[in-house]
């Protein structure tokens, strides 16, 4: 046990060195003002990776930013290999949440809600991402899975639902609140449900998000 303990902070520290030298790149790009990220691809995929093993680490929108463009193309890469950990691809389907702006994003994880036999795991963080990122456009493909026999996905699709800040969705969590028999998903559908609106405003990132050297213009 004490051995389990030693690696999994031994990956995390692997992970967080991953990240400092990801800067370090972004600061030679920066300085020398390279246009062509080619020869950086694979340490961006590093850092993303590094990014998503470690567990310790709170990536925020302005973390996501700073590795530069081409980063929801590598989350959904990520995401969608089956041969990947599927923490991993839970992690990435739940980052996909700060892209709100990319059509493609919403395309995908559409996609993936509506996949038939997906890892309950992935599909919890997928429900979210959608309803984040596509609103009321993700409502009709959210409210089937309130009637999942799991229910966790029950859950998640409650969350998700509210989520997408739509009256319609937020009606339908309180209906399913009421039928609600598992007494904690019932309790987390009620919670939700009385929320009052929030500010849809929060930090999101556009499309093709700038290098800090491109920022710095």
């Amino acid at each position: 046990m004490a051995a389990g303990m030693k690696q999994r902070r031994g990956g995390r520290r692997l992970a967080l060195v991953g990240i400092r030298l990801w800067l370090v790149v972004l600061f030679v790009i920066g300085v020398t003002g390279c246009r062509d990220l080619a020869q950086a691809e694979p340490d961006r995929r590093a850092a993303l990776r590094a990014l998503l093993s470690a567990e310790e680490v709170r990536v925020t929108p302005e973390t996501l930013s700073d590795l530069g463009s081409g980063v929801p193309q590598l989350l959904m890469e990520v995401a969608q290999n089956a041969e990947e950990d599927p923490l991993l691809r839970s992690r990435a389907l739940s980052l996909l949440r700060h892209y709100p702006d990319e059509p493609r994003v919403a395309a995908f994880l559409e996609g993936m809600v509506n996949q038939k036999g997906l890892n309950p795991v992935l599909l919890r963080s997928a429900l979210h991402s959608h309803g984040t990122v596509s609103r009321g456009k993700a409502v009709p493909a959210l409210a089937p899975y309130l009637s999942s026999e799991d229910p966790l996905i029950r859950e998640a699709a409650g969350r998700a639902l509210a989520a997408t800040r739509d009256q319609g969705a937020m009606a339908m969590v309180k209906q399913a609140a009421d039928r609600e028999g598992d007494p904690s998903v019932k309790r987390t559908l009620q919670r939700l449900a009385e929320q009052p609106p929030r500010d849809t405003k929060q930090p999101t990132l556009k499309r093709d998000a700038l290098l800090p050297s491109d920022r710095s213009r």
